[in-house]
């Protein structure tokens, strides 16, 4: 299983993966149809209503309920919501089904799929608050778990607050708004821990920004965006976003490059948390649409091309200051193709989308591992918010 969670400290050990990429699209979903009959769209059944979807958001709710029941059948009897099978190593991590839920309910106003989302976010809150507004299992908390958790109890908040109770939207909102606020008075925004985090601070400040509308939070992410894109290099010599192909468009599309992490005393590029980097700006570019954003994608995503693999989806990550192993392959499972293909002008990653999907639909399906389920969340929400049509879950 894939056990890996970002930050500075906190990451996981990676077990051995090998999967036989075999699986292909399934073709469009429509009903059955007699000759000269009209083909009928599928809908999701749902507590509330059926809602007619199309081919690939079905595609994805059924991925879903899928691999939760995997889930909740394989996870121990009696236990807090949010404990899976092989829990606790990472109590973040365990939200992110969370936030797959939250998508899946905000797509097909679902109240059942919503009810267990906020049933284990409530559950992560109890156990993990602390008064100082961080979250973690000590009273001082830990920056990089509150950055992390703090970002999916955000992206929960705003898909789900069209249907949810206004009193818990308004505490899940303070509590991000108080996590974003622990990080400032902590120095994280000034600190460069690894390109990874210093984004996902970022993202932190976005959304506490979306979600209580203080211009403090706005200036915050400027001042956090500036820094992991260009922190003074007086104090952080060779760190933030290095090109290694420096074009002249202010889109980044014939530039290439990456936002430095250190490993082993080493600073520079490594093509996994390259990956976890491009997870946050994918969902920073679909809550505020900030074009610098889209331009940092395009520049990651072209210095990553050479080492994905167009028939299995698999990143090579060889050579990299965290994971510096020779050889070593790693599934290249993040949602950013699709924000950068459906909303971000990539027509040229199109043709990629259902590959990818195939291998991570067959991937994620055990739903073991901290490091799948963290993925889980971030993927299905990054996939289904960027979908053109569900500009609402946006």
């Amino acid at each position: 299983m894939w056990n890996k969670t970002a930050g500075k400290t906190k990451a996981c050990l990676v077990a051995a993966l090998a999967l036989s990429i075999t699986l292909s699209q399934p073709s469009l979903a429509q009903a059955a149809t007699k000759a000269k009959t009209k083909a009928k769209p599928k809908t999701a059944v749902t507590a509330k209503a059926a809602t007619v979807l199309s081919a690939s958001d079905l595609r994805m709710v059924n991925f879903v309920d899928s691999t939760m029941k995997t889930m909740r059948a394989k996870a121990p009897v009696g236990v807090q919501p949010g404990t899976w099978n092989d829990s606790g190593a990472c109590w973040r991590c365990d939200a992110g089904p969370a936030l797959a839920l939250a998508s899946v309910s905000a797509l097909t106003q679902d109240p059942v799929r919503r009810a267990e989302a906020e049933t284990i976010l409530d559950a992560e809150l109890r156990t993990h608050r602390q008064t100082n507004g961080s979250f973690g299992t000590t009273p001082a908390g830990s920056d990089i778990d509150t950055m992390f958790f703090a970002n999916t109890l955000g992206v929960s908040a705003l898909l789900l607050k069209p249907s949810m109770d206004a009193a818990k939207y308004g505490d899940w909102s303070a509590a991000v708004a108080k996590a974003a606020d622990f990080l400032i008075a902590n120095g994280n925004l000034a600190w460069y821990t690894n390109g990874n985090i210093t984004i996902g601070n970022a993202l932190t400040m976005a959304l506490a920004y979306r979600l209580t509308g203080n211009a403090k939070y706005s200036k915050a992410y400027e001042t956090a965006i500036t820094f992991a894109v260009s922190p003074p290099q007086s104090r952080w010599p060779g760190r933030g976003l290095v090109y290694t192909t420096r074009g002249v468009r202010t889109d980044g599309l014939d530039s290439s490059g990456y936002f430095t992490e250190e490993g082993s005393g080493k600073v520079g590029w490594d093509p996994e948390y390259t990956m976890v980097q491009m997870d946050h700006l994918s969902v920073l570019y679909l809550m505020n649409g900030d074009v610098r954003v889209r331009g940092y994608l395009n520049v990651l995503a072209n210095q990553m091309d050479s080492r994905i693999s167009k028939a299995t989806y698999f990143l090579d990550t060889s050579g990299g200051t965290r994971r510096p192993q020779m050889g070593r392959l790693f599934p290249f499972d993040t949602g950013a193709w699709s924000v950068m293909a459906n909303l971000g002008g990539r027509a040229d990653l199109q043709p990629y989308l259902e590959g990818q999907a195939n291998m991570y639909m067959k991937a994620y399906a055990s739903g073991d591992g901290d490091r799948l389920r963290a993925a889980f969340g971030w993927t299905v929400a990054s996939v289904l918010m960027s979908d053109p049509a569900n500009v609402t879950l946006r």
